[in-house]
């Protein structure tokens, strides 16, 4: 037993793999991240090489992101003045398990109908729906969305505030409001192709405990509504992209800003509060944390309360990361 900065060293903590194992998770996120931009500008060099095609004007905006936040889509298409957050090894971890039991669900259906379909309307709008299916019984064509929620995701997920229509339907659950404009987003693209899609189903699962809730999303004229107004936000965000600005927020949630958006996450981190409006583009800094320091900051968050929250919502004013 040895003694280093005041705290016990066991001579067998050599022995430990834990830290080689998140050290491994951590660095090959980075690199993914890495060479999707690089994938990304290689392809925009040769179609304009190859046609004199420019796509680094073209702003693409996916339904599972702009169902969050439209800043968020801003801060996609604005790649070359944001970056990411680096994701801590716990998020980096259920990202990883959700998507190989997403993928392998996915391929138990695929005899059934299409998965993974890629789809773009007129709007701008591109994305890839998890899952297609033409129902025998209706002869119309429903869209499915799988969403691995944790114990607490899953258990917020009620039948309170369920519409008329579905009252009297029997083990069906209200969609939270960003995976029911995710699936109306697919299902507006998908009409426009022709298809007479009339229900999509956002199908919930626990990652702890494997159990299941579904959401049923009805096009109807409320659905169409929806779609419309949002559209019109769509429009305006594609305006202040297009000028090198960020979109005005779409979304107030502690939860959405705190746990997904990996842009907010980096403006807390580079000491910005992202809620304040911004004019132009502004270049963001980091503020020289070890990256130890950063792990830690983007971690699960938990208070000496005990609180399970990031560090910067138990107080309404943005905290102040202090030079390391």
């Amino acid at each position: 037993m040895s003694i280093e900065n005041g705290s016990k060293v066991s001579a067998l903590d050599v022995y430990k793999l834990g830290p080689l194992i998140e050290k491994a998770v951590e660095e090959d996120a980075i690199k993914w991240q890495e060479a999707r931009k690089q994938r990304k500008t290689s392809t925009e060099i040769t179609l304009k090489t190859v046609w004199g095609v420019d796509l680094t004007a073209n702003i693409n905006i996916s339904p599972s992101i702009a169902s969050n936040c439209l800043r968020w889509v801003g801060y996609e298409n604005l790649d070359s003045e944001y970056t990411p957050a680096p994701r801590s090894f716990k998020s980096e971890m259920e990202l990883m398990m959700g998507s190989a039991a997403h993928f392998s669900l996915l391929r138990k259906l695929s005899g059934l109908g299409s998965f993974e379909q890629d789809v773009k309307s007129k709007e701008g709008i591109s994305g890839r729906t998890d899952f297609i299916f033409q129902n025998p019984k209706t002869q119309e064509w429903q869209v499915l969305d799988l969403k691995f929620l944790s114990n607490f995701g899953f258990r917020n997920i009620k039948r309170e505030g369920i519409s008329k229509e579905l009252k009297n339907t029997k083990n069906v659950y209200v969609p939270t409001p960003e995976h029911r404009l995710q699936l109306l987003l697919y299902m507006r693209a998908l009409r426009g192709e022709g298809k007479n899609v009339t229900c999509g189903n956002v199908f919930y699962i626990n990652r702890d405990t494997a159990e299941t809730k579904e959401a049923l999303v009805l096009w109807d004229s409320k659905a169409e509504y929806e779609v419309k107004e949002f559209l019109a936000k769509i429009k305006e965000a594609v305006k202040k992209i297009q000028n090198k600005e960020l979109p005005e927020p779409t979304v107030q949630s502690d939860y959405i800003c705190g746990k997904f958006c990996p842009f907010f996450l980096l403006r807390l981190w580079t000491k910005i509060c992202s809620r304040t409006n911004q004019k132009g583009i502004k270049k963001e800094t980091s503020l020289g944390l070890q990256k130890s320091q950063r792990t830690s900051f983007f971690a699960t968050g938990k208070t000496g309360k005990g609180r399970d929250k990031p560090a910067w919502f138990i107080s309404p004013k943005p905290i102040k990361i202090s030079k390391a």
